[in-house]
């Protein structure tokens, strides 16, 4: 394929209409050419012309490229801070960024977002972060969009804490209610308590800790905690991964269509079903 030709066959593809085609493309650029594919993104990005649909889907496949320069970081940067771009664009930067800095830069640039004056980055970033990457840390913000009667993604939010809450999350919520509040947001916090409750399925013995930890190192959940789930009557089967939430009081157990959260509460392990 002659060097000029491949440009306009890249951007080919990401106009295509077909879902199977861009990804196609994109695996076979970023596998095959990902310096001509990184460079091909940022013409586009700067190109007045270049629809907000086309640049969206450019900077979407940056999420799994094989290299992701200094160049391109800073770009993807600029676009997410620029209350000129397209919303579009710029809630498109959010899932590269974060995933493909380091902890030391995403933790920095997502104190950036979270007290950012514009909503759309404030907004997006505190629920796509606290999201996918949640700690208790995160659940103040969480907790200041869901009580802000003006927010666009509240529901969001409250998806985000009953997809990852515990007792913890639920003590928090619970100390909001006896605060100045507006009858919006108290409603929006006992629904989102509710919703954390109803995913609490049962508690087990502490001494399960260590089956849980030897479960990360082994990749195989022991036959003891295999049996106690099937006792409480939940399921864990083959295959189903171990992972650490938060050292020494929080797991999680991932299977083909399970979720469990494993909390260490009031010495007792708590079991709540995520599989939202």
């Amino acid at each position: 394929m002659p060097p000029e030709a491949f440009p306009y066959l890249f951007k080919a593809a990401l106009s295509d209409k077909s879902d199977k085609v861009r990804s196609n493309a994109r695996m076979s650029c970023w596998n095959r050419f990902p310096y001509k594919t990184e460079k091909c993104i940022l013409q586009l990005l700067e190109d007045p012309e270049c629809s907000p649909l086309l640049k969206e889907r450019a900077i979407h496949i940056t999420t799994y490229n094989k290299i992701f320069s200094q160049k391109l970081r800073e770009r993807l940067k600029q676009i997410l801070f620029s209350v000129s771009e397209p919303g579009i664009i710029r809630a498109a930067t959010v899932q590269p960024l974060f995933w493909r800095c380091g902890k030391d830069e995403s933790e920095e640039l997502f104190e950036k977002c979270v007290h950012y004056h514009d909503s759309l980055v404030r907004e997006f970033a505190a629920i796509y972060v606290a999201s996918i990457f949640f700690t208790h840390d995160y659940d103040k913000y969480l907790l200041e969009l869901l009580c802000d009667i003006d927010c666009k993604v509240s529901k969001e939010a409250a998806h985000a804490l009953i997809k990852h809450g515990d007792a913890i999350t639920i003590e928090k919520l619970e100390n909001l209610l006896n605060t100045d509040i507006s009858e919006k947001a108290s409603v929006a916090i006992r629904n989102t308590i509710r919703g954390i409750e109803h995913t609490f399925l049962f508690s087990i013995d502490s001494k399960f800790q260590s089956d849980l930890d030897n479960t990360i190192l082994s990749y195989r959940i022991s036959e003891s905690l295999r049996r106690e789930f099937e006792n409480h009557g939940s399921l864990l089967k083959a295959g189903s991964r171990v992972s650490i939430k938060k050292a020494g009081s929080g797991w999680v157990i991932l299977g083909k269509n399970e979720h469990y959260l494993v909390r260490k509460e009031e010495n007792k392990l708590n079991i709540y079903d995520k599989t939202l």
